[in-house]
């Protein structure tokens, strides 16, 4: 019993050293690795909309307040690494960039024609 009790204890202590380092490569990686130049011109696409901002944490406010999707949150609750995290933002972007091809298709004023002889 008091065996199980360390491993428990060395388990949580482990994933607590795992959750600082995610936290300090996500801070490393949010704060551009110090280059001020590139800081000035980070224009950043919203993941949902046409809407281009300012920056990363602009468009992430955006997201809350014209789309009810909080990322930080989402990280947060679910552990995200930043290997994860790059992961949900392509997996998003990938979407709706699929979802936007489909209403384009559906909404075309004249069929889309695929053979060469058109």
């Amino acid at each position: 019993m008091r065996e199980q009790r360390q491993q428990q204890h060395q388990a949580m202590d482990n994933s607590s050293d795992d959750d600082d380092e995610q936290e300090g490569e996500w801070e490393e990686w949010g704060n551009g690795g110090g280059d001020d130049e590139d800081e000035e011109n980070t224009q950043t696409l919203c993941l949902f909309c046409e809407e281009t901002l300012a920056s990363p944490e602009t468009v992430f406010k955006h997201c809350v307040e014209q789309h009810a999707f909080d990322f930080s949150k989402l990280r947060a609750a679910s552990h995200l690494s930043l290997y994860d995290c790059l992961c949900l933002i392509n997996f998003i972007r990938s979407r709706v960039c699929l979802q936007n091809f489909k209403t384009c298709i559906k909404s075309s004023s004249r069929p889309v024609s695929y053979s060469s002889s058109a």
